[in-house]
């Protein structure tokens, strides 16, 4: 049958043992470190390749784009076994784009893209050019909204979880969780605009980038919660929205 996607009875279906928990830690912040290290040496690779095939960053975009394109068709496909509980239970294409729930989660992660961006590119300009802060001295201030974001990730995980436990509802450990962060960042970014301070204006930034990227685990739950047999497909359509942010501020 066609899964629903419905939030009231979409559960956690994975279920491992305990003993495998910080193995499982250990690998993903293991793989995560690699894949950037591994992009840090693509992008100082990236201009020599242009300049030899003489190509300009629209042309090597779209080459790699058709590269990864095949190479994850030819890879990552659905196998014979499905790791759901529910082997009755197939999420089509049209389930994933199609259900509201979804794609409000996109725009959502769009937005969690958008000040992620916006908290690399235009913060240390906005410092050096309002209170007129040296270049080395900015180094240090724009440290402290990104230490804040790593501690409102963690506990961000560790709530939705919590609220996951208690009241088995994703409505409200997931997505109640989501929008209220993202509420609470645009309102920690508006004394901005009124007052003038050097310390204020830390203070908002740390707590805007804070409860923005405190859902970050939340969104990957969610699909996973949402779409057992798709969780990857659905995350990757995901991840696009996350991309055109990073392409607006560009």
């Amino acid at each position: 049958r066609t899964s629903t996607l419905s939030l009231h009875d979409a559960l956690p279906i994975y279920q491992y043992p305990a003993r495998f928990f910080w193995l499982a830690i250990v690998m993903l912040f293991l793989i995560l470190m690699l894949n950037y290290i591994d992009r840090s040496a693509l992008s100082f690779a990236i201009t020599p390749i242009e300049s030899e095939f003489h190509l300009n960053n629209a042309q090597f975009g779209g080459i790699a784009g058709i590269i990864l394109a095949i190479l994850w068709y030819v890879i990552y496909r659905d196998g014979d076994q499905n790791l759901s509980s529910d082997k009755t239970t197939v999420t089509t294409w049209r389930a994933i784009l199609t259900n509201r729930a979804l794609m409000a989660n996109n725009v959502t992660y769009f937005a969690y893209g958008y000040v992620m961006f916006f908290g690399l590119m235009w913060l240390p300009g906005y410092l050096e050019q309002t209170y007129h802060i040296n270049l080395h001295k900015i180094g240090w201030y724009v440290t402290i909204p990104w230490m804040t974001g790593t501690i409102f990730m963690v506990l961000g995980g560790l709530l939705s979880d919590y609220l996951m436990k208690k009241t088995q509802s994703i409505r409200i450990a997931r997505s109640h969780m989501i929008w209220t962060t993202q509420l609470l960042s645009a309102l920690a970014f508006l004394p901005l605009l009124f007052y003038f301070s050097l310390p204020l204006a830390i203070a908002c930034v740390s707590l805007g980038i804070g409860f923005s990227l405190m859902p970050n685990a939340v969104f990957y739950s969610f699909n996973i919660d949402m779409t057992h047999d798709k969780a990857a497909t659905s995350q990757a359509i995901m991840n696009c929205f996350f991309a055109i942010a990073y392409r607006d501020w560009e």
